[in-house]
Order: C-alpha cells, then structure tokens, then sequence
C-alpha cells in the first residue's frame, strides 16, 4: 500500500456507481461498483488494454459509465451526476494491476470549484483504501483540474 501516498489521480476511469443495496461484494462509498464492469453494459472502455499516459498511476486502462459514451469523443463537455470512471493501474509496468482509481460526480456543491467531483483509490478487489481519504483529495484535484473542459475527466483521449 505504499504506493497509494506517492499517487496523484491524473486521468481518470469512469463508471456508474452501483446502488445494489450492498450485494456488490465490494465496500461502500460512492464510488462502489459491481466487479463485472469489464463485462457489464454499464460501462465501455476505449482502450484496447493498458496504455502508458500522463498520469503518475503508470500503465492503465481507464472504464466509463455508459451514459458518457457519446460525449468522451467531443473536445468539451459535462456529465450527468451519478458518472463514474474506474482507472485500473500498474505503477511499476510489471502486468500485474496494483489498484484501482475511482471518480464519481457527486450532486452539485459537493466540491463545485472542482466539477463535484469524488475520488477514491480502491486495491484491486475493490476495497477502498483509508490513505488517502476519499472524497476531494488535493492531489487528485491538482491534476484533474487542467482537465476542466472535459469535465475534469483527464483520459478521455486515450485508446
């Protein structure tokens, strides 16, 4: 888990939170999902596998909610509240997946300088990881926010 103080969220995986009354099998928060969302029609993903961004979090495939996917190819845009995006990341590029970066678009106010946005960082069974916190974590922020006209969604032109 020590690579969890060293990250800064830059780019983001998106995904429809899920409401299942807690059958998901995965902790609570807002940034919960079903495990199938590689599989689910809830979420689509652009990329063919793990790719090498700008992002502190290494390689990663980035998963998005399925009500965005007719906005990910426009220069600017917003989503509805409720969006999610799932980023699975290996730091260290060694094929084995070291944890998951979550955002959720929370309702408006919740972190309105920032798009509303929610952040987690989640190992890779889904488990939410107490450091750091999760919500409008500042590192998370820092590197969102050049991303603004995308909706603060910073990997939506990757493939």
């Amino acid at each position: 888990m020590r690579f969890i103080t060293t990250l800064f969220l830059f780019g983001v995986t998106l995904f429809t939170a899920c409401d299942d009354g807690g059958d998901s099998g995965l902790a609570d928060g807002p940034g919960a999902y079903k495990a199938d969302y590689r599989t689910s029609s809830a979420f689509f993903t652009q990329m063919a596998g793990r790719v090498l961004g700008n992002s502190p979090h290494g390689t990663s495939q980035i998963w998005y909610s399925s009500n965005i996917k007719s906005l990910v190819a426009n220069t600017s845009f917003d989503v509805p509240v409720g969006t999610t995006a799932i980023k699975e990341f290996d730091m260290d590029d060694d094929g084995n997946l070291d944890g998951l970066a979550v955002m959720f678009k929370k309702d408006a106010g919740f972190d309105p300088t920032h798009g509303d946005w929610h952040y987690e960082m989640r190992g890779t069974s889904g488990d939410l990881m107490p450091d750091p916190a999760p919500g409008a974590i500042p590192m998370c922020v820092g590197c969102h926010t050049a991303s603004a006209g995308t909706d603060y969604l910073a990997g939506t032109e990757l493939r």
